[in-house]
């Protein structure tokens, strides 16, 4: 397996406010085949017996390759990558999954940073407008 740089930016990505990897990702950090990584994938979602959990964690979607043909990846959750490569062995294996776990948490982090910065400045906006309308409400009252 031969490890490559890591950058948590590109290793995951926010959809929504779901932090997400993609197989097509993971084949390339672990320095798998595509058609390996999706084969693991199907098995999972044949072997789990619980549809609403693999569709939660395993979105496909259609995407253009080298070739101009439409190929099949999926979108992983945390939870859908996690279960994909527990049984990705070695050190290597054992280095990338700790990347990739960080990355997700990273992810989660920023995305935890926006929420708090959009609650502040909303909660600056409010608390200007409160005041703002105390103020008028005083002037009104002196009047």
């Amino acid at each position: 397996m031969n490890i490559i740089k890591f950058n948590f930016n590109e290793m995951v990505t926010l959809q929504g406010n779901q932090v997400m990897t993609t197989s097509l990702k993971v084949a390339e950090y672990f320095g798998q085949s595509h058609k390996n990584v999706l084969r693991s994938i199907r098995q999972l979602i044949e072997d789990c017996n619980n549809l609403n959990y693999t569709q939660l964690n395993f979105e496909p979607f259609d995407f253009i390759d080298k070739n101009g043909d439409t190929q099949t990846a999926f979108n992983l959750t945390r939870n859908g990558f996690i279960l994909l490569v527990m049984g990705f062995t070695g050190k290597s294996a054992l280095q990338i999954k700790i990347k990739y776990m960080q990355a997700f948490d990273w992810m989660a982090e920023q995305l935890h940073k926006m929420q708090n910065s959009h609650m502040k400045q909303y909660n600056d906006l409010m608390l200007e407008y409160m005041k703002e309308s105390e103020e008028q409400r005083q002037i009104k009252l002196l009047v």
